[in-house]
C-alpha cells in the first residue's frame, strides 16, 4: 500500500495541509496519508513550539473523519533532534507491507541537500514534491528517478506563522484551520 508521510510542526495545522493531503489521497498519487506532528525540525531549532500534545491534539481533530488520513505519533519519545530518515526507517520496519513515500514541499526541495542522509533518502524512499508559492520547482526526473512532482495540487498562501499573528492580534482564524481546530484554539487560548 502506498502511504504518504506529511511531516511537520502543525503550528498550528492549517487548511492548506489538510488540502494537499487529501488531494494527494483523491489524485491517486497515495493510498493514505499518513501526518506525523514532529517535536522539532533540526532545521527551524530556534523557533517556538506550542507543547507537543496540543499540536498532536489538533492535528486529530484537523484528520477526524477524513478518509484516507491518518495520524502518527511515531516520533514520540524518539531521542532529539529526530531525522527524517530514522523515522522512514523505524516506519518500513514496523510496516514492511507499506511502501513509503515522503510528502515535502517545494521550499523543502530546495534545501534538500541539507538534510541528514538526503542521498540515502533519494536512494531508498519515493518523494512526493509539492509546488509552493513563489518556490521554483524542477526536480529532473533523470537525476531524481524517485522524485515525483505534485503538479497541479492545491496551493495555499498560507502559513501557521500567520495563523499564530491573527491570533496574537484578535483576528478570526475561521477558513483558515479546519473549524474544530479553531474551536479548540480558542477554548484553549492558545497561541496568546
Amino acid at each position: 500500500m502506498k502511504t504518504g508521510i506529511y511531516s511537520g510542526s502543525f503550528n498550528p495545522v492549517h487548511c492548506g495541509h489538510i488540502a494537499l493531503a487529501e488531494w494527494l489521497v483523491r489524485e491517486g498519487m497515495v493510498d493514505e496519508m499518513w501526518l506525523i506532528r514532529s517535536p522539532r525540525n533540526p532545521l527551524k531549532a530556534g523557533q517556538p513550539l506550542l507543547d507537543d500534545s496540543e499540536r498532536l491534539k489538533m492535528l486529530e481533530l484537523a484528520v477526524a473523519g477524513r478518509e484516507g488520513l491518518k495520524v502518527s505519533a511515531i516520533e514520540d519519545g524518539l531521542p532529539l533532534p529526530n531525522y527524517t530518515i530514522t523515522t522512514l526507517r523505524l516506519l518500513r520496519e514496523r510496516h514492511p507491507d507499506r511502501e513509503f513515500y515522503l510528502v515535502i514541499g517545494g521550499d523543502n526541495w530546495a534545501v534538500f541537500d541539507k538534510w541528514r542522509e538526503w542521498e540515502t533518502l533519494l536512494r531508498d524512499f519515493r518523494l512526493i514534491v509539492y509546488p509552493r508559492p513563489g518556490v521554483a520547482l524542477e526536480p529532473d526526473p533523470k537525476a531524481f528517478p524517485t522524485v515525483q512532482v505534485a503538479g497541479g495540487a492545491p496551493m495555499w498562501d498560507i502559513s501557521s506563522t500567520e495563523i499564530r499573528h491573527r491570533v496574537v492580534t484578535g483576528k478570526s482564524i475561521f477558513g483558515w484551520v479546519p473549524d474544530k481546530v479553531a474551536d479548540y484554539i480558542r477554548k484553549k487560548g492558545l497561541y496568546k
